[in-house]
């Protein structure tokens, strides 16, 4: 993707619902590309109190928090909208953002919650897919770790086997952890293969704080294991026919500098932080009035259906 220059959005209004976490990722990005950031939704005056105490100190940012949604739209004006809430509020977050003709940058997955099942999923899907102001992306960024790198891949068209490892910090155990960090896999894995619905062979264990899984997309054996408790390091890797990769990555003077290691060729390649490229490709969407692109629903909504099938389907036999 084509670097930006930050004056290319100084004028863009962007909301950030929700700070911990992610959100913060968004706003140090969102600083670094010049955006004015209108304003940021919490959970409480409290939360919204230490946000924007926070957010000043650490970014030089003056914004203003809201605990609704409906008076941070009115009052904020944003031009676009970045839902870094928690899952279970995804769905009415972005169908309140369309009714307003605002476009939405969403963290994965798109929709969740711990009692979900497939029909309510494919009925979701459905009303996002045909709301008349659909416009939306899908924060699976790491999936573009793939397409920077692809010219130093081995054998990357004739792919047997990818494995993706991801261990976080978080706070998800047993199956929660699949439903956390599957959208990073499965994006990852139609970048590499493209899309379809086909998969087979599909098996799981889960412990505590681990979950693993194994089954067949297209002609290629996958497996994900996924690590998460509170004492883990971020780590990251990926092995495509064998020949493993790590994604990097370090915080200097408030830029997130990423790079990828070849454990095979021992060598080290830079690329762009991938929640950048992400986001700069949708606010150039949403700046190109006259853009005939389409948004990234069609991706969204194949990682959240295969997510859904994989995991809310019996597949014993």
């Amino acid at each position: 993707m084509q670097r930006s220059n930050t004056s290319e959005f100084s004028k863009f209004r962007v909301a950030v619902l929700g700070y911990k976490g992610i959100g913060k990722h968004h706003i140090q990005v969102l600083k670094k590309l010049g955006v004015n950031i209108c304003g940021i939704l919490t959970s409480s005056e409290t939360s919204g109190s230490f946000a924007t105490n926070e957010i000043q100190k650490e970014f030089g940012i003056h914004t203003k928090a809201y605990t609704s949604l409906d008076n941070l739209i009115f009052n904020s004006k944003p031009q676009a909208i970045h839902i870094c809430t928690p899952n279970e509020v995804h769905f009415s977050n972005i169908l309140k953002a369309f009714d307003k003709n605002i476009p939405v940058f969403c963290e994965k997955p798109l929709l969740w919650n711990e009692s979900i099942t497939k029909k309510e999923i494919d009925k979701k899907l459905l009303a996002i897919s045909n709301h008349p102001n659909r416009r939306i992306f899908l924060n699976t960024s790491n999936s573009s770790i793939i397409s920077q790198i692809k010219n130093y891949l081995i054998n990357i068209k004739n792919v047997k086997s990818f494995e993706f490892e991801f261990d976080t910090n978080g706070k998800y155990k047993f199956n929660n952890i699949a439903y956390d960090l599957f959208p990073h896999g499965l994006a990852m894995l139609q970048e590499i293969a493209g899309t379809s619905t086909r998969f087979n062979d599909f098996a799981e264990y889960v412990e505590e704080h681990k979950y693993v899984c194994t089954f067949k997309y297209k002609t290629i054996d996958v497996s994900f294991k996924f690590c998460q408790h509170k004492n883990l390091q971020k780590r990251m890797e990926f092995c495509i026919n064998n020949n493993r990769y790590q994604r990097l990555q370090n915080i200097k003077n408030q830029d997130c500098l990423v790079s990828v290691k070849d454990f095979k060729a021992k060598k080290i390649f830079e690329i762009k932080n991938p929640l950048e490229s992400f986001i700069i490709e949708f606010l150039r969407f949403c700046i190109n009035k006259n853009n005939r692109k389409k948004d990234g629903y069609e991706n969204a909504s194949w990682n959240l259906s295969m997510m859904s099938e994989m995991l809310l389907n019996d597949h014993s036999l």
